[in-house]
């Protein structure tokens, strides 16, 4: 397994930390370079990518990886990198087999705090950011938060938030009025709000509308029925998506 370090001290030249100056995620790989790391001598590499190192978020090890590096960046830290002598991770970049993160005592450097994950309301502290994933869905973006917190876990911890599953939507009435019904048990985010099926109701479907089409009248809905939605609060989040923010 990579080590990773977290070595709390002075810096010094013979450690050659030094300061990130760019950051990027492309396809779950990071590339990121410093002010102390050497032009790469490896023939694997391209010319653009010769100052920077690469690692993949789809290990356990590169995601720890880029937690460091997010809190170096956070708090104006130095790195070290050690090469993994390959460009593994990435097509024409040097693979980056372990990075150390060396906290500066100088009381000059940016103390600043890390990057945190919040409730909706910006205030309550949920944990330490690691990585936000969006994908478009079928009726909407799915939001993945990875953090860690205060608890201790084998791995780290996500919250996941759906859009509505479906582009087509059934109502309770015919000409689309009535409630809205849902014919699946699971709970959605839609036009910045949480909702919920509830169970304890069930209603004949007698019309639905799709997502830019007119409003439509089936005979075959009427063996059917769905639920209702209800608002709710979201465990994690509260009222809203979740966010970002330094400490």
């Amino acid at each position: 397994m990579r080590k990773l370090i977290l070595l709390v001290g002075m810096l010094s030249a013979a450690t050659q930390a030094g300061v990130i100056k760019q950051v990027e995620v492309n396809n779950n790989t990071v590339l990121f370079s410093t002010t102390s790391i050497a032009d790469s001598n490896l023939p694997c590499t391209s010319v653009d990518n010769k100052k920077l190192r690469a690692f993949s978020l789809n290990t356990h090890d590169g995601r720890a990886m880029y937690s460091l590096i997010v809190t170096a960046l956070s708090k104006n830290y130095a790195i070290e990198t050690v090469s993994a002598q390959d460009c593994a991770d990435t097509h024409g970049a040097e693979r980056a087999k372990t990075v150390r993160l060396l906290a500066n005592t100088n009381k000059e450097v940016n103390t600043s705090g890390s990057i945190g994950v919040y409730k909706s309301d910006g205030i309550s502290r949920v944990g330490s950011f690691i990585k936000l994933d969006k994908s478009e869905k079928v009726a909407g973006e799915q939001y993945i938060w990875t953090y860690i917190d205060g608890d201790a876990a084998a791995d780290y911890k996500t919250i996941i938030v759906e859009p509505h599953f479906s582009t087509e939507i059934f109502y309770s009435e015919y000409g689309c009025k009535g409630e809205e019904l849902v014919k699946r048990n699971t709970s959605w985010f839609n036009n910045g709000k949480h909702f919920q099926t509830d169970t304890s109701r069930n209603e004949k479907i007698k019309s639905s509308r799709r997502k830019g089409s007119a409003c439509t009248h089936n005979v075959d809905y009427l063996n059917y029925s769905g639920w209702p939605a209800k608002e709710i609060e979201h465990p994690v989040c509260g009222n809203g998506l979740c966010t970002i923010r330094e400490d």
